[in-house]
Order: C-alpha cells, then sequence, then structure tokens
C-alpha cells in the first residue's frame, strides 16, 4: 500500500489455480490410451485427490466448490455428485476401505476415517504427529499410514479396531497388493518400491514417480513421471512432459499409456493422487488446468 495526492493506493496479487479430475482409458493395462486423456470431474474450484470404490462404481474426491474444501463423492462420469463431509478441517488423500462402507483420510488433526454415509469422523492415531497417506489393507484388518519423524519419513500399520501402531519401514504413501502378499510404497527420490509382507528386501519397481500418483493392479502398477531430459535417470533432468505409465509384473518392464498429461497434481502437501479401477482399463489423476496470478489495483483505499 502506498500514499498518493488524494488517497491511498493498495496493489496485491490474486492468485486463481482451477484443478480437475482427468480420466484415461485403454483396452487393457499397459496398452496405449484408447482415447486423449479427458476431464472427468471439473469445476471452476479444486477438484482434487480422487479414489474408485473397489468395485469400480464410485469416485470420492476432494472439493471446495461449496467454499470449503470437503470430499464430494460421484459416478465415474461425475454424474449424481453430492457432498458427503462437512468437516472443515481440509481433509485430503481419501482412501475407500475394501467393504467401502468408510474413508480414510489425512487432515491437520491427523489420520481419520468417516463413514461413506457421511457424519462425524473418528482420529484413529494418538501419539505419533505429522501422520498422512492413509490406506486399508486389502483385508480390512489394518491401517496403514506414515508420519515424518526427525526428517525420516516412515510407515506404520494399526489394526482398524484401534490399538499401538507397528513400524512397517521406512517411506510414505503405503499400498498393498491384491492378493496381499506385496506391499508397495514411495521413498523420496520419490521411486516407487515393493516389499514383501512375509519378509525379504525391498525392490525398486520405478522411478522419478511425481508423488502420490501411483496405484497397484492385480498384475501391475500405474503411476506417472516426467519424461527424461536426456538419456538416463529421470531423476537427475526430468523434462516438462509428464505420461502414464504401466509396470508389468509378469515382465519387470514400463509401458507407455499416454503422454502430455499437462500439470499434475502431486505435492506432498496436496491431494493429488492417482487411481486405477481393478482391470486396468480406466485411470483417474488430477492436474492443474489453469494458474494465473493477477496484478490487482485499487485506488482510493481504506
Amino acid at each position: 500500500m502506498s500514499r498518493v495526492p488524494g488517497g491511498r493506493r493498495l496493489v496485491y496479487v490474486r492468485a486463481i489455480v482451477d484443478t480437475n479430475v482427468w480420466r484415461v482409458d485403454t483396452a487393457r493395462p499397459g496398452t496405449p490410451a484408447a482415447t486423449l486423456p479427458a476431464a472427468a470431474i471439473a469445476s471452476t474450484r479444486h477438484d482434487m485427490g480422487p479414489n474408485l470404490t473397489p468395485d469400480g462404481r464410485r469416485l470420492v474426491f476432494v472439493s471446495d466448490r461449496s467454499g470449503e474444501a470437503e470430499f464430494w463423492v460421484a459416478d465415474p462420469d461425475a454424474s449424481n455428485a453430492f457432498q458427503l463431509t462437512s468437516l472443515n478441517i481440509a481433509p485430503g488423500f481419501p482412501r475407500w476401505s475394501p467393504d467401502q462402507s468408510m474413508i480414510a483420510f489425512h487432515s491437520a488433526a491427523g489420520v481419520m476415517v468417516v463413514s461413506a454415509r457421511g457424519g462425524p469422523p473418528r482420529n484413529i492415531i494418538k501419539g505419533l504427529a505429522g501422520c498422512a497417506f492413509p490406506s486399508f489393507s486389502r483385508d480390512g484388518h489394518w491401517i496403514y499410514f506414515s508420519n515424518m519423524e526427525g526428517g525420516v519419513a516412515r510407515i506404520w500399520k494399526m489394526a482398524g479396531t484401534g490399538g499401538a501402531p507397528v513400524r512397517v519401514t521406512n517411506g510414505s504413501i503405503p499400498i498393498e497388493s491384491y492378493d496381499g502378499d506385496l506391499f508397495f510404497y514411495l521413498d523420496n527420490l520419490p521411486s516407487v518400491w515393493r516389499l514383501p509382507r512375509g519378509g525379504g528386501p525391498a525392490v525398486k519397481v520405478a522411478e522419478g514417480v511425481i508423488s502420490g500418483n501411483f496405484d497397484v493392479l492385480d498384475g501391475g502398477l500405474y503411476y506417472i513421471d516426467r519424461v527424461s531430459g536426456h538419456a538416463g535417470s529421470f531423476i537427475d533432468k526430468p523434462g516438462i512432459d509428464t505420461r502414464l505409465r504401466y509396470f508389468d509384473f509378469a515382465t519387470s518392464q514400463s509401458t507407455t499409456v499416454a503422454g502430455n498429461l499437462g500439470m499434475i497434481v502431486g505435492a506432498m502437501n496436496e491431494p493429488g493422487g492417482l487411481t486405477a479401477s481393478r482391470d486396468g482399463r480406466t485411470v483417474f489423476f488430477a492436474r492443474i488446468d489453469s494458474d494465473v496470478n493477477e496484478l490487482m489495483l485499487v485506488d482510493n483505499f481504506r
């Protein structure tokens, strides 16, 4: 603010960001997309953090279209959308339980669960600070989550009915395989690793993954990375083009399903995320469609 003849003048920056949920369809996992990526859940506000129910019939996502960030639920084609929660705690990273009766999520208040019918949430983690990125085990008996401790991300699990957390490994964003034998997570580089639940060494699956943007299927996993700026690692000099990739468990090879995905939502403090139908034919992700900073001027400010 500055003084000018006749009054005061105020100059400020107004930031306008529009994020939406996009969709990619393919004939089968790993094959090039049948069509170009298309907007699936869109509004003039923030829409992000998609997660499909295990049966693939409903999609939960984060939206502030009602004024505050809350969970919304819609059909995969965006029809029948309704606001599920009125929590006023900035929830993020929602994940369905296997029976689709509960949604686990993180917020400033910690890791919580809420009924798929709505209602008050329940804080399930006590004694650990900075907990985030929850997900259910495939049998529904456990809830995995991560927390930061001494600058190191660590993964824990605890019984869905409560109890003391059990340390699993270092990393974040834990996801269990459908058969429950393997455990996938993200390290700090970020790369996706898999760890046998019965013991054994962790194995790197994919590198250069944009944080939070991977999901596990029966036969492989989808992830989003950036095309390398030159031959070599995706971590050293990434380019600007983002792409959807599929890692096949049987061949241990990755194939590109779709490119030119745009600016992907995926910072660790944002509920970006990627979710795929179990048959691997439909993938949802969040991207930034508009990011504008406007310089505003107000004369005779009081």
